[in-house]
């Protein structure tokens, strides 16, 4: 992954962060964002929809996704090799 690629990651990941959402992971897929936290986190995510879309859109993504298996430690982005 690029340095400007990186730095995208964790802009969004920064402006979650900022919303109160301190354990999660952004997975980049080209203009997609696949944000991972745990399980218990699911429905703040959902609750703060139009903030998180905001915050991940202001980072440089225009899809945000949200994995609705929750955070996997170890999980590596399958489309980045």
């Amino acid at each position: 992954m690029s340095v400007a690629l990186l730095g995208r990651v964790e802009r969004a990941e920064a402006g979650l962060r900022a919303l109160g959402f301190d354990d999660l992971r952004v997975r980049h897929y080209d203009d997609t964002a696949r944000l991972e936290v745990p399980l218990g986190a699911l429905a703040g995510v959902v609750a703060l929809r139009a903030e998180v879309v905001a915050a991940v859109q202001a980072a440089g993504y225009r899809y945000v996704t949200l994995d609705l298996e929750g955070l996997r430690s170890g999980n590596l982005n399958s489309a980045l090799g």
